[in-house]
Parts: structure tokens; sequence; C-alpha cells
């Protein structure tokens, strides 16, 4: 295996791992606004 190949390699991993990062980072932000949402329903709906 060359150094060329073996970069290559490696910023394709590194690349894999940063969208599914973005994809946890997604998926995280979704489920925090979705319980703030109810949370503010919630507080609505009991004043």
């Amino acid at each position: 295996m060359c150094t060329h190949d073996k970069n290559h390699a490696f910023a394709k991993a590194k690349k894999e791992q940063q969208r599914d990062l973005q994809q946890v980072l997604k998926t995280h932000i979704t489920m925090m606004s979705i319980a703030l949402g109810i949370e503010e329903v919630l507080c609505r709906l009991w004043v």
C-alpha cells in the first residue's frame, strides 16, 4: 500500500466519520426541538 492510497483511505474514513457525526447532531437537534416543542405546548396548556 503506497502512501497515496493510505492517505486516500484515511481521508475517506474521516469524511464518513464527519458525515456520521453530522447525522447524529441533526438527529439530536431534531429530538431536542421536538422535546422543547412539547414542553412549550404543555406549558401553554397548563397556563
